[in-house]
């Protein structure tokens, strides 16, 4: 090697100028050529990316493919129930099927329910342990004593729910990437619609290259989780 001549070369001059054996001199040079490189003043070695806390191997149990395979919650009123136990049950429904993960539901409307028009009432819905708040806004055509009360039911806020989380990560990288992980989360959390959390999902591989470690942010819009890619 270039490195070992030029150490040899050194040494000897080193031991011709002192008057060293010239033997012990190559032997010392030796040494110094053979002993394992180390990373220079500000350089470190590349370690491979860790896979994250959750390995994602497969598409995950219990995640529906859509609300029509989501069957309704426990609980259903009879006919002629109260416009308020009518509207918790709706409630329910919705976060329910929106969800596409079963889970026990409960809905509370502290104040009950105005059934006035453009009246505005406020509800939480439980899903889980998460709670998702909800505004009830009775319509302006309706008129007291009618048969029919129109109301648009808007929740304020989505469900990050881990399983669902996995099982789409898998959908969109499973077939284009050799390991897929995610950040721990838990089972269900209420986040802002369209926001980035502070959870991660990883591809390694992605694009045929195996050493290739490729981040992302979940993000949770109404109609579920997506994933935008992190610059590294």
């Amino acid at each position: 090697m270039r490195t070992a001549r030029i150490l040899v070369g050194v040494a000897a001059v080193a031991a011709l100028a002192t008057g060293c054996n010239p033997e012990q001199a190559d032997t010392e040079s030796t040494d110094s050529a053979s002993a394992p490189a180390t990373p220079a003043a500000g350089e470190s070695a590349a370690a491979p990316a860790e896979a994250l806390a959750v390995p994602v191997t497969g598409p995950q149990d219990g995640v529906a493919k859509s609300t029509s395979d989501m069957a309704d919650p426990s609980g259903k009123p009879p006919s002629g129930a109260d416009f308020a136990t009518q509207i918790r049950y709706a409630l329910r429904t919705d976060a329910l099927h929106k969800a596409l993960v079963e889970a026990e539901t409960s809905a509370d409307c502290p104040d009950g329910i105005t059934q006035q028009a453009n009246a505005v009432s406020k509800c939480t819905v439980t899903y889980g342990a998460a709670k998702i708040p909800y505004t009830v806004t009775i319509g302006a055509n309706y008129k007291e004593g009618s048969f029919i009360t129109p109301y648009r039911a808007e929740p304020q806020g989505v469900l990050l729910i881990a399983k669902r989380v996995q099982n789409e990560f898998w959908n969109t990288f499973g077939k284009t990437a050799d390991e897929l992980s995610c950040d721990e989360m838990p089972e269900a959390q209420t986040v802002k619609d369209g926001d980035e959390t502070e959870f991660h999902c990883q591809a390694k591989g992605l694009g045929g290259d195996p050493s290739q470690v490729t981040l992302f942010k979940v993000v949770v819009k109404t109609y579920g989780p997506s994933f935008v890619r992190q610059d590294s």
